[in-house]
């Protein structure tokens, strides 16, 4: 699998602009994770722009940034869930490149994936409580889905806006050109 160079660079940017925008924060969660000003989007984008592989990588590589940016760890399988496969992830993007509605059905599966590894973490976190199976894994998705479907709302409103919608295709069309 090899990927271009221009490609490689523009996931770059995309990536440190998403943890750039990781610590604008609307609010944060007292156990962990945050609504954040687009973050998932920027880290999103090299799945939309350059398919699953690359995107994928990128979320990895997006985990590894917010891993070495501040990690809450409370169990060794929770940093693999929510800083590699969690934020990997997001790489689901690039399984939803044609259609009209792509970047929002793409940004959807994104976050889903990413709300499906942090969910499973979420249980495992929850695992020294007294609850039954149900009640983690509804304590889990409660959790993780309360700050990232906030996020992924406020995302969908901002990308349908004409003008920034107009924007975004804008920068598809120039890091897809062969120049």
């Amino acid at each position: 699998m090899r990927f271009k160079l221009k490609h490689m660079i523009i996931s770059a940017v995309l990536i440190a602009v998403a943890s750039l925008f990781s610590n604008i924060k609307l609010f944060s969660m007292p156990a962990g994770g945050s609504v954040t000003l687009l973050s998932m989007l920027f880290a999103a984008a090299p799945g939309f722009l350059f398919g699953w592989r690359l995107g994928i990588l990128s979320g990895l590589v997006y985990g590894l940034a917010q891993y070495a940016l501040g990690a809450y760890i409370v169990h060794p399988v929770q940093l693999v869930m929510d800083y590699f496969l969690a934020f990997g992830a997001l790489g689901f993007s690039g399984f939803f490149t044609t259609g009209k509605y792509r970047l929002q059905i793409g940004y959807v599966a994104a976050v889903l994936g990413r709300l499906f590894f942090s969910s499973l973490s979420g249980y495992i976190f929850f695992s020294d409580l007294d609850l039954s199976v149900i009640e983690r894994i509804f304590a889990a998705i409660t959790y993780n889905g309360s700050y990232m479907g906030l996020e992924m709302i406020i995302t969908l409103v901002v990308i349908s806006v004409p003008v920034f919608k107009t924007f975004l295709e804008r920068m598809e069309k120039q890091a897809l050109a062969e120049n």
